[in-house]
């Protein structure tokens, strides 16, 4: 019995991530603040789809800092994650989009040889991390 038990449990924990992720919708669009006009801390970030769509974002501190980093102001974004029933848009992944491609932002010390995806200063040597746009590839 608990054999199977375990093996119930373990089929779940693979499946239902799964069926979370199928929920999930991919939005595209620009920030609505002018450059250098983002909300502080705490406020809620507001993001205009390509349909002229405003929606509210939540995001964790990795997702924040990258929309609100000055180097990135004026990029166009790919979000994927999912709408809230308060109608705020989490955001899981984003993405830049340049071309139609898909680039993942990064920060990167050259001196420790560290990436991180939060803007900032390196967590090792505290030196100015360089911000890098690496090109995805979608399956």
């Amino acid at each position: 019995m608990a054999r199977r038990t375990l093996w119930t449990v373990l089929l779940l924990l693979t499946v239902v991530p799964d069926l979370l992720a199928a929920g999930d919708s991919i939005i595209r669009g620009r920030l609505a603040d002018p450059p250098g006009q983002h909300p502080p801390a705490g406020h809620a970030l507001v993001f205009v789809t390509d349909q002229g769509q405003k929606l509210m974002l939540e995001g964790d501190e990795y997702s924040t800092s990258q929309l609100t980093d000055p180097e990135l102001e004026d990029r166009y974004w790919e979000l994927r994650g999912h709408h809230k029933p308060s109608g705020v848009f989490k955001v899981l992944r984003l993405f830049t989009v340049k071309d139609d491609k898909l680039f993942r932002v990064t920060y990167f010390c050259v001196i420790c040889n560290i990436r991180s995806h939060h803007h900032g200063p390196c967590m090792c040597c505290q030196d100015e991390t360089e911000l890098q746009e690496l090109p995805v590839a979608e399956p």
